[in-house]
């Protein structure tokens, strides 16, 4: 073994599994399998340590089951598998409940009932709320549950023969690098990274567990809680991916240094927050000075029946026709023309009302952009900000349409032993999220995991500590990383950091427009350019310990090759039918990548053939209407 490599100490006595992530489906996951005996590496920071995500104003309770799950298919364009969403729905109500009983402070109405809010997609008030903090109260609430059961590695180096089952062993500062599989191609563990001291750590474990967000580095949003390559590590091992083209758009999103974005939760325009611009595009007042009879409500307007609540997709593409198409921005006295900025208006509440239902996310707004926005509008675009697709998961349905929920194939990946637990998977959203539906899926994704992989541990023999095979892929890995840290600073090097800005404006324009032949063309050609770039880039540090340089070119290889995927995907989906409701497959082919219509899974010792093809069950496609009246526009699926 090299000199930068080890093997982590095992435990004997009980099953060993590793989750990596360290946000809500993270927790959940390593709380619900500790809870059954089992023990836990949870690999990832502290959530807490992390920029708090904002993009969720609340969660939905699922007090009405049934529309719950037809608003999710529908607004997703019917691009989500039934099974799974149904199961969504129905586990709804007593989700919020447990989370009420660890103690998450869900806002409350006179009457003592929780105090609900409409959010995007929805046609009534149903999403459970913390002001402006939801994500973050949870993350709390849940980072609670898990210390009682957590120690740190440091505390013993090595297993306790007198240690209990269902320990939580926590280990924060490593980063994945690599999958560990067996001669079957099973998943055994993995290879971190320790970002301190920059050796290469293998961690058997009988079964992995990748709780992580999507791709979002490359949107430059502020989403995941950890190393968002992780998605691209299972991609290089074999993983398939389905739907990687789809994206959520976000409306309402805020650009913050080095690129990237703050992205504003639903929760603003559920409290009747409005987006505007202008009706004369050249009007130079500003905004309080600017009547209503002079403002273009955009979306009211096309949208009656919903208005501004209207699926984040819709209205994202609704900002983006104002701002590039119509060319009816915000106008800059400076500059002498229109930004493509539309107001996002909430100024008309009390001042008691914005810091009672929104919180800290008003406090963040102000702090980010110097505008209160409850004295003035905010300035918002539209943007990509997460993935909606990702490495493709199983399910097991019942006869009746439900979901098997104690099944080892739920949210099991192509790789056997190698499971998804959150937006790191494709199942739960189609082609956009529906508000309040971000966290529902992490916490049931959390669960159904948890209790599928225990399923899986209970008919799998457990994994040999000493194969070694963890020995040379550990030393693999440390190879590649002395490579990178070896590489030459040449005149022509790019630096990662600028290389990642370059390509999230590239997909940007390629994910946040209408997809079309020429934009996925100059969005291959970007990626191309810029992949070339990166073979000749260099770290910015060449330190030997608690090095940052080199990791981080390292994600930005990986996310170049994801955005190959991202691309190859569109691709494909220009070539289907519109109308047509099918998964889009791709995985890895060597140097290239390969969609496929079809592929063979194991399932239960069997192969079994899976395709794109999605059951529509009791919800066939159908146009996608958002407003009360007939003579509003359909969004087609």
């Amino acid at each position: 073994m090299g000199k930068n490599t080890r093997t982590a100490a095992s435990r004997s006595g009980t099953r060993q599994v590793l989750v990596y992530g360290g946000g809500v489906a993270g927790l959940m996951t390593a709380l619900e399998l500790a809870s059954s005996g089992v023990t836990v590496d949870l690999v990832g920071p502290v959530p807490a340590r992390r920029w708090p995500s904002l993009s969720e104003g609340g969660i939905n309770t699922g007090d009405d089951a049934e529309t719950l799950y037809r608003q999710t298919i529908a607004c997703g364009g019917y691009l989500a598998p039934r099974p799974p969403v149904r199961h969504l729905a129905t586990e709804a109500d007593s989700l919020v409940r447990w989370l009420t009983s660890i103690g998450v402070p869900f806002q409350r109405d006179e009457a003592g009932a929780l105090a609900l809010r409409r959010l995007d997609g929805a046609e009534e008030p149903g999403a459970a709320f913390v002001g402006g903090q939801t994500v973050a109260q949870i993350t709390h609430a849940l980072e609670g549950q898990v210390a009682r059961l957590s120690r740190s590695p440091v505390d013993h180096p090595g297993p306790r023969p007198d240690e209990p089952p269902g320990v939580i062993v926590r280990h924060e500062h490593f980063e994945l690098v690599a999958l560990a599989l067996d001669d079957d191609q099973r998943c055994i563990g993995c290879i971190v990274q320790d970002l301190v001291s920059m050796d290469m750590v293998a961690l058997p474990a009988d079964a992995v567990v990748l709780a992580t967000g999507g791709p979002e580095v490359m949107f430059g949003s502020p989403g995941g809680l950890c190393a968002e390559s992780a998605a691209a590590v299972a991609f290089e091992a074999g993983a398939v991916f389905a739907n990687a083209d789809l994206v959520q758009l976000h409306p309402a999103t805020i650009t913050i240094p080095e690129g990237r974005r703050f992205v504003l939760s639903s929760a603003i325009r559920g409290e009747t927050g409005r987006f505007w611009v202008p009706r004369d595009a050249e009007d130079v007042r500003i905004p309080r000075d600017i009547p209503r009879t002079d403002r273009d409500y955009f979306l009211a307007a096309s949208h009656p029946g919903f208005g501004d609540l209207v699926p984040d997709d819709i209205a994202a593409r609704a900002v983006e026709r104002i701002c590039r198409s119509e060319m009816r921005g915000v106008y800059d006295r400076k500059q002498r023309c229109n930004r493509p900025v539309v107001y996002l208006d909430i100024s008309h509440l009390p001042e008691t009302t914005v810091a009672d239902r929104l919180g800290s996310e008003a406090v963040a707004c102000q702090r980010l952009t110097g505008i209160d926005p409850a004295q003035a509008p905010l300035e918002v675009t539209a943007a990509a900000t997460l993935s909606l697709g990702g490495i493709w998961v199983d399910f097991e349905a019942a006869p009746d349409g439900s979901l098997v929920a104690a099944s080892p194939r739920n949210h099991s990946t192509s790789i056997e032993g190698l499971y998804a637990a959150s937006s790191v998977g494709h199942c739960y959203h189609g082609g956009c999220r529906m508000g309040g539906n971000g966290l529902l899926a992490d916490l049931l994704g959390g669960r159904l995991t948890g209790r599928a992989v225990q399923a899986y541990c209970d008919d799998q023999p457990a994994v040999d500590r000493s194969d070694r095979r963890f020995t040379e892929a550990a030393d693999q890995a440390a190879a590649h990383y002395a490579a990178l840290l070896a590489r030459p600073d040449t005149e022509d090097g790019r630096t990662p950091a600028e290389l990642t800005v370059r390509l999230r404006a590239a997909m940007g324009k390629l994910l946040t427009s209408e997809p079309s032949d020429e934009l996925v063309g100059l969005a291959r050609k970007a990626v191309a350019q810029l992949s070339a770039q990166a073979a000749q880039a260099c770290p910015d540090d060449w330190c030997e310990q608690a090095n940052r340089g080199a990791p981080a070119l390292r994600d930005l290889l990986r996310m170049l090759r994801l955005a190959e995927l991202v691309v190859e995907s569109a691709t494909a989906r220009l070539a289907i039918d519109q109308t047509a409701t099918r998964t889009v497959l791709a995985r890895s082919a060597g140097d290239g990548i390969e969609v496929i219509d079809s592929f063979s899974h194991c399932r239960g010792g069997q192969e079994v053939d899976i395709d794109g093809a999605i059951d529509p069950a009791d919800l066939p496609p159908a146009p996608r209407r958002y407003a009360n009246d007939q003579t509003d526009r359909t969004e087609t699926p």
